[in-house]
């Protein structure tokens, strides 16, 4: 097991800037998940530390050691792509075995770590099939495998779920915990999916233009968020976002008026903006304080447990995660309230968050 750092890290192809200036550690147990949108820097980090990319400057750290300028396969680390980049013409278990063949491991070692990964990811019927013979699923619990019986120092995921369907992703996104809970050695995951950044990560890094926005334990990136991005990034659906502005010692927008919580009664920007998520909308009429209005229902998408209706209040668009009991139908009004106690606020300016629920 062994630990990975990122010191500095800044790269950029030709003019372009992709990471100006990048900084974290994984501890040799953490699981550890970037998420962000697509060209933020993510799979150019994971690169980096893979040895695929080299920096510009700043140094990758792995288990004490510098080793910015070492070659891949001598770092140690095994990666999992989003393709499975099997060979076609070999059978499960060669797959598997391939990467300890070339190492040269003894024939009796190869076996047993590649029947024990067999079994974890139940694929011991499978062994003498080819990939051709395989389902998505199965392809890529054998790159999972293949990656495993190297017994390496870290792993590194590279969006590997993105070619399944929902419930595989589900299926495989359990197996992926559970191999890092009988490891317990450095992982460090590439998504776009917040879902997947929510369950896997001990810790998620949120990723935006090459910059690091956030770096918690999902939890607190979902409830204190740093920064609007992350706020709107993170939960699904996003986060609503009324602007408004601070008037004596209240938030004011449009017919929407109420007094600010008393955190925010000084040092408050003049241009805020409201951040609600959806479960924190109410159905009914308010009380102690609660902020009530009228939302005009636009479509309702029921969702077995629960529903999801978008609307408008004046001219802004908001979205209310209700219970699948609730009666609402398109043009109809629907009494809503939100505790201003218990939502967000955001400066207009920086975007930096000014109070967290």
């Amino acid at each position: 097991m062994a630990s990975i750092e990122l010191r500095n890290i800044r790269k950029q192809f030709g003019n372009t800037v992709v990471l100006p200036d990048i900084s974290f550690t994984v501890r040799e147990d953490e699981f550890v998940v970037l998420v962000g949108p697509s060209g933020c820097g993510k799979s150019t980090i994971l690169r980096t530390i893979a040895g695929l990319e080299t920096p510009t400057s700043g140094e990758v750290w792995i288990g004490g050691k510098n080793i910015t300028q070492v070659h891949p396969r001598d770092r140690d680390i095994a990666m999992v792509f989003q393709s499975y980049a099997l060979y076609p013409h070999l059978t499960v278990y060669d797959n598997m075995a391939f990467g300890l063949r070339m190492r040269k491991t003894d024939e009796a070692t190869i076996d047993q770590r590649v029947k024990e990964a067999a079994s974890f990811f139940e694929l011991g019927d499978l062994l003498k099939r080819k990939p051709k013979e395989l389902s998505g699923g199965q392809r890529q619990r054998v790159a999972l495998g293949r990656a495993v019986v190297r017994h390496p120092s870290a792993f590194l995921f590279d969006e590997p779920l993105s070619n399944l369907d929902a419930k595989l992703r589900a299926h495989t996104r359990t197996e992926i915990s559970r191999l890092h809970k009988r490891l317990k050695t450095a992982m460090v995951y590439v998504t776009h999916d917040q879902i997947e950044a929510m369950t896997l990560g001990e810790r998620i890094v949120v990723l935006r233009d090459g910059l690091i926005q956030q770096i918690d334990t999902p939890l607190n990136v979902y409830r204190k968020p740093a920064n609007k991005f992350v706020a709107g990034f993170i939960g699904s659906p996003a986060m609503n976002f009324v602007a408004g502005q601070r008037e004596g010692g209240e938030f004011k927008s449009g017919q929407l008026k109420f007094a600010l919580p008393q955190t925010l009664q000084k040092n408050c920007p003049e241009k805020i903006v409201l951040g609600l998520r959806p479960e924190q909308v109410g159905v009914g009429r308010g009380q102690n304080g609660a902020v009530s209005f009228e939302l005009v229902v636009d479509v309702i998408e029921p969702i077995g447990n629960e529903l999801l209706v978008y609307g408008r209040a004046g001219d802004q668009e908001l979205i209310v995660r209700c219970d699948p009991r609730t009666e609402a139908a398109p043009d109809s009004k629907l009494p809503v309230f939100f505790d201003p106690n218990a939502v967000h606020y955001f400066d207009a300016g920086n975007e930096a968050s000014l109070a967290q629920a």
